[in-house]
């Protein structure tokens, strides 16, 4: 199909039909008829999988996949390229895993090296996906939407929907893989959105919450009224004198495009027509109570660029203010109409461009800001038909089915070895609680809203639990009862993004590669309803009549991971770097590098260490330096520069290492100084790292960083700093320990790598502020 050129988009829609659209209310013949509805990563997974398995039980079906935008692949083809797409490789297997080995592909790897790309450039991702459906011999309708479904008025079963074309589609069976749920709402499903209050399932992190941890958390307190009063509240800003901890609303977690910027050749930034400053005040104020706590400020403290293939990088929020406009864009979002969401989009957008326009030029941002932001461009190849942007923000969440059963917290609790407080479980019957697949996320909700507390900015909302099992490969079974509507509701119609789940069990489920998962199983359980229906010469198809043990032996069949006893041993798969690495970033003055070991002696000065008082000091030279963050100024793809600068007294946060456990025989960073947060569950478990790839997700203000050879096998060897998963710095297979050798006085890998400041000691930068994260006086 022809990409629109609109710069406008919506939720998703897949359809798989088998037979054809007709224009009449004659039922199709002898044949069935499937739709899903939503382009996502979850529907088209949907289209293929049923286009397979109707196939494999001699089901003549012919399939569409229909989408409201130009769209094809979700958030995987609208910019998203974090940990999340890699997340717990070994929890996912069947379409899921074959998508990730088509990827790479693309990039010239050869399917017999079974090698996965889990960090695809969008468009390559979205070729990838069109490029599947077209050989399984689906037929893909982007730009189209569903404007009426026709049900039965005493069964309750759909017959027929209308298309935004006025073409009448008639269906034995539906799936609903849109991130909004429009389908499931249109048929009559109970829905919800927002947040359940915490006494409904007895969720300790459910309603309304203070942000506390580190992520999306200000570092130093900001104002929320005006100038010149005390009770006029910021634009955006609202009172949490009027709420309280724990109460539930119609509130979502807040949206942002996952856009591609690069520092090479791109597309310039412009300031967007209708561009208004004032939209930026709280921005303007943050950065200004950075600068007065005399705190380094940072482009990273207003947005992530997330490092991947061909020296491009995906944005994201994180920082307590910035690219995620929080409000009425995104709470309007999910019951919005298909045109509305369009307008929606180009909201987002205008205020995206204007944020970074704003950050590029305004006279209040300090100037290595400006100078950070202007080194930036839209990736050209990324999206040309709409203004280089995605087609739509990252829907972190729209409305949720509620069925009979209900993921909670307690279920996600149970499955995952959580230990959490004890709650509610919301899977209340035996029927339909067979595994479908394995979720690996952690409990993961963005900030909500900014709220005045004493007058003073803070963030509302968030919840992280769960980042250190996630990252220590603890996984939990995902049940079919959930993707099934109620039995007194809608019979021939399934769920794959707005599973039935409580808001904080919903976090735990809402990535791509469940998504894909829940795809893949809702596709098969379709056709085996269809399957089931034909032979019983029943025109009611049935999703939730399965013969679970079949469902689940054809699962396994195609490769479906359904428990932990299905996963595989090892690190089973080979991810490829997909569109080259990206280039080392300059030697800086006062650089340390990687380079290979000197003789078994101290004389090599350069390399020579010592590690007293948790600092990590150059040896063998006249005067003190010290290991030391030179700036926090991260370049996309490449991190913070580490380098020696002149040792301080006291010992600033920067110069502050952590010496690692026998068991990892790494170094560490701590950037806060925080214990662990037994609400969103941070732990200190920074490194220091050699990695022969580079870390991924820069994001600076987390107790997370690695010091890693981000481009060892390059000249310059320059490290950097960025933070990482647990899991990625803890395999001895690889060369990313470093141990302190006391009788040589080096910093070694396993691979007989060494730390180096070959920098000398007249050159070295000035020391910098201390960063370490204290509240200042209000600003």
């Amino acid at each position: 199909m022809a990409r629109c050129t609109s710069a406008f988009f919506i939720g998703s829609l897949v359809w798989v039909v088998t037979q054809g659209i007709t224009q009449s209310n004659k039922e199709d013949d002898g044949s069935s008829s499937v739709l899903v509805y939503g382009g996502t990563e979850g529907g088209a997974i949907a289209a293929i999988g049923l286009a397979r398995t109707t196939r494999q039980h001699n089901l003549s079906a012919q399939i569409w996949l229909i989408e409201p935008t130009s769209t094809i692949g979700g958030m995987l083809s609208a910019g998203m390229n974090d940990d999340s797409n890699r997340g717990q490789v070994r929890a996912y297997g069947g379409l899921a895993a074959e998508f990730f080995r088509r990827v790479a592909v693309q990039y010239n790897v050869s399917a017999a090296q079974n090698a996965s790309c889990f960090n695809g450039e969008p468009h390559v991702v979205e070729a990838t996906f069109r490029a599947w459906l077209h050989d399984e011999g689906v037929r893909v309708l982007d730009n189209t939407w569903i404007t009426h479904v026709n049900l039965t008025s005493t069964t309750r079963v759909i017959r027929a929907v209308t298309l935004s074309t006025g073409e009448v589609v008639h269906g034995a069976a539906y799936i609903d893989a849109s991130y909004e749920g429009d389908l499931l709402a249109m048929s009559g499903v109970p829905m919800t959105v927002g947040r359940e209050p915490r006494e409904q399932y007895n969720e300790s992190l459910a309603g309304m919450l203070l942000c506390t941890s580190t992520y999306e958390h200000f570092q130093v307190p900001v104002r929320a009224t005006v100038n010149g009063s005390n009770s006029t509240l910021l634009p955006g800003v609202d009172s949490w004198s009027n709420m309280s901890a724990g109460q539930g609303d119609h509130r979502l977690q807040s949206f942002n495009f996952r856009a591609c910027l690069t520092s090479a050749d791109g597309v310039a930034i412009a300031k967007p027509v209708g561009y208004t400053r004032d939209t930026y005040v709280l921005v303007e104020r943050y950065l200004a109570a950075m600068q007065a706590a005399r705190k380094r400020v940072t482009l990273n403290q207003l947005f992530n660029c997330h490092a991947y293939a061909s020296h491009k990088c995906d944005t994201n929020d994180g920082p307590p203010v910035g690219i995620n406009p929080m409000g009425q864009e995104t709470f309007s979002w999910p019951t919005a109409t298909p045109l509305q969401r369009r307008h929606l989009r180009d909201v987002f957008a205008k205020y995206t461009l204007g944020l970074w326009y704003f950050l590029g030029n305004d006279a209040s941002v300090p100037a290595s800001v400006r100078t950070a932001m202007r080194a930036l461009r839209l990736c050209r190849d990324e999206w040309p038909d709409l203004g280089h942007l995605p087609s739509i923000p990252y829907v972190r969440e729209g409305r949720r089915m509620v069925s009979d059963n209900v993921f909670t917290q307690e279920d996600y609790n149970v499955r995952s070895g959580a230990n959490l407080p004890r709650g509610t479980s919301g899977i209340r019957s035996s029927v339909n609680n067979v595994s479908v697949g394995l979720g690996f996320w952690f409990i993961d909700c963005h900030a909500v809203q900014h709220v005045s507390v004493n007058g003073i900015v803070h963030n509302e909302g968030c919840i992280q639990n769960g980042r250190d099992r996630m990252d220590a490969g603890d996984v939990f079974e995902i049940p079919l009862a959930i993707l099934v509507p109620p039995a007194m509701s809608v019979s021939n119609l399934v769920s794959v993004c707005t599973p039935s789940a409580s808001h904080v069990g919903f976090n735990a489920l809402r990535v791509a590669p469940t998504y894909m998962t829940l795809g893949h199983s809702a596709a098969v359980s379709v056709a085996l309803a269809l399957s089931t229906a034909r032979h019983a010469l029943n025109a009611t198809v049935d999703v939730r009549a399965v013969d679970a043990r079949v469902l689940q032996a054809t699962l396994r069949a195609q490769g479906q991971v359904l428990t932990t006893h299905d996963m595989p041993a090892g690190n089973f798969t080979v991810n490829v770097s997909c569109g080259g690495s990206p280039a080392p970033p300059p030697p800086t003055n006062g650089a340390v590098v990687v380079q290979p070991c000197a003789a078994a002696t101290p004389s090599a000065s350069e390399q020579w260490w010592v590690v007293p008082d948790g600092t990590v000091r150059q040896g063998g030279i006249t005067g003190a330096t010290c290991l030391t963050v030179l700036s926090s100024e991260a370049v996309p793809g490449h991190g913070i520069s580490v380098g020696v600068a002149t040792c301080m007294a006291p010992v600033g946060d920067h110069q502050k290492w952590l010496p690692g456990t026998a068991a990892t025989d790494q170094l560490g960073k701590d950037h806060s100084g925080r214990t662990r947060d037994p609400i969103n569950g941070f732990s200190n478990r920074t490194l220091l790292s050699a990695a022969p790839a580079p870390c991924f997700d820069p994001y600076q203000n987390l107790t997370c960083s690695c010091l890693t050879a981000l481009a060892w096998q390059h000249t310059t060897k320059q490290l950097t700093m960025l933070w990482g998963n647990f899991s990625q710095h803890d395999d001895s297979a690889h060369p990313n320990r470093w141990t302190y050798d006391a009788s040589t006085h080096a910093i070694r890998t396993t691979t007989g790598l060494c730390l180096a400041a070959p920098t000398p000691p007249s050159q070295l930068l000035p020391p910098i502020d201390d960063v370490h994260e204290q509240h200042g006086s209000a600003q």
